[in-house]
């Protein structure tokens, strides 16, 4: 516990010398913190209208279920 004890009091010393070392050690990471709180505040995507995802609102085939991805469909069939 001295030698942090130490270490504390040498950090706080070469501060009070150096005003530089103040802003970066202490300012600059307390406005790195605020402006990601900000950042993270803002929205982005707004809420879309809720959706029933229900498996009879698809189209059922004579062969099987019809998948739809991209531009084409497929017959799923069973096997």
């Amino acid at each position: 516990m001295l030698q942090f004890k130490a270490m504390v009091r040498k950090k706080l010393l070469m501060q009070i010398r150096d005003k530089k070392t103040l802003g970066v050690d202490t300012l600059f990471p307390i406005i790195l913190i605020i402006i990601g709180l900000a950042l993270a505040t803002i929205v982005i995507f707004k809420n879309g209208v809720a959706r029933d995802m229900l498996p009879s609102l698809y189209e059922q085939g004579t062969g099987g279920m019809i998948l739809m991805y991209n531009d084409k469909s497929e017959t799923l069939t069973e096997q």
